[in-house]
């Protein structure tokens, strides 16, 4: 089976524990900072047509619709497109939903204003290729959200700590979780090359992922607060878990 077919493989797995995970864990946690942090980001706005790469289960591409914008989404996993359409439907939307793989882009030139990818680009084994055909979908400064792991942050590390501890046990995520995470220098050079111009680069987000709780709410607060804190201190802020950048194209 090839990378394609594991991943997909992998994600459809998943999904029996989507809404446990979002509920009660801290992977929910991060997950809807991230949506609040990446629509803040991207600012749709209507007519505005939009691409979501690798869109999961479609959280962040139904609130850019909800906006007025044209979105067409995809992901790997047949699955979550399911539950993404579902979702749509329910509230009545008209997105674009489909299964595709985010190394092999394959839109029309120049077609979309804004594109988002999240959590996508330390997954992949050729990140390049991602960007490169984000690159060609984009029009002449077009927005493109990026957010990835920060290679130097506590929770990649455990991230993979964890990942090899599964694989001991017979019970792999590797085909799920980061294949690398980023230093902040390297993905800007690797954006740029690509053809990119970096207008913001942060790194955020201190919460660690798989460690559970039962009062969602009082954790979210406590991690924006911790969040806040952290964002005020340089050194350690270089720690945070994502690194957030807002790029176009030139």
């Amino acid at each position: 089976m090839n990378e394609q077919g594991k991943q997909q493989k992998a994600f459809d797995k998943s999904i029996g524990a989507y809404e446990y995970k979002m509920n009660y864990t801290f992977t929910g946690m991060i997950h809807h900072i991230i949506k609040e942090e990446s629509i803040k980001l991207l600012d749709p706005r209507a007519g505005e047509k939009i691409l979501d790469i690798g869109c999961g289960c479609g959280e962040i591409a139904i609130m850019a619709a909800e906006k007025g914008a044209i979105v067409r989404a995809f992901d790997i996993s047949n699955e979550r497109i399911a539950l993404a359409k579902k979702r749509a439907e329910n509230k009545d939307l008209d997105v674009s939903f489909y299964v595709g793989d985010s190394q092999k882009i394959n839109e029309e030139e120049s077609s979309f204003d804004k594109v988002m990818c999240i959590n996508v680009v330390h997954r992949l084994s050729d990140p390049a290729k991602c960007l490169s055909g984000i690159f060609k979908s984009l029009k002449k400064d077009g927005l493109l959200i990026i957010f990835t792991m920060n290679n130097y942050s506590p929770q990649f590390f455990l991230v993979k700590f964890y990942s090899k501890i599964r694989d001991m046990i017979k019970k792999p995520l590797s085909d799920i979780v980061a294949k690398k995470g980023f230093t902040s220098s390297q993905i800007r050079n690797l954006l740029e090359k690509n053809g990119f111009r970096v207008i913001s680069l942060t790194t955020d987000i201190f919460c660690f992922p798989y460690f559970p709780t039962y009062c969602p709410k009082i954790v979210n607060w406590f991690l924006k607060k911790m969040d806040c804190l952290f964002k005020k201190t340089p050194l350690v802020n270089k720690l945070g878990a994502l690194i957030k950048i807002e790029v176009i194209k030139k």
